[in-house]
């Protein structure tokens, strides 16, 4: 994407690299390039840092649930874990399903956390988008973040 991502009055570029795939998965990342002095600079983003400060995962093995929350508004989905996981669930991580679209001036993530490297049953999707500005060094976040059951 080539456009003002920032709403600087600048076109930046957002490029979204397919890195890896396995059973039902792919991954992505995004890079954001800001024009300085007639070269490109780049810059990686990472979402997993935002996402573990805005989605709480509770883990009950007695219960055998887990329940997603998002901090920014209370909003939770709550999975029965007792059939896919039936020993338990020590963790849930995020990195190995993560995506990007393209809508107008925004980027679209979508994630979907897992209990093991690649276990995504009982999981939500969570969309958010992603914010980049540059003013003396790349700023990035995630804002109108949505948790969905059913993916």
């Amino acid at each position: 994407m080539h456009e003002d991502i920032d709403r600087d009055g600048e076109k930046e570029l957002a490029a979204v690299y397919y890195t890896g795939s396995g059973t039902g998965i792919s991954v992505e990342e995004l890079v954001f390039y800001e024009l300085r002095d007639g070269h490109y600079k780049s810059y990686a983003y990472d979402p997993v840092g935002f996402l573990e400060d805005v989605v709480t995962a509770d883990i009950d093995n007695e219960a055998h649930t887990v329940t997603f929350t998002l901090k920014t508004n209370g909003e939770s989905v709550s999975y029965d874990t007792s059939e896919d996981y039936p020993d338990g669930i020590e963790r849930i991580g995020w990195g190995s399903s993560i995506g990007y679209e393209f809508d107008g001036n925004d980027v679209i993530l979508t994630a979907h956390p897992s209990a093991n490297l690649l276990s995504y049953e009982c999981m939500p999707q969570i969309t958010a988008k992603v914010w980049y500005w540059d003013v003396g060094g790349a700023e990035t976040g995630i804002e109108d973040i949505t948790i969905d059951k059913e993916f």
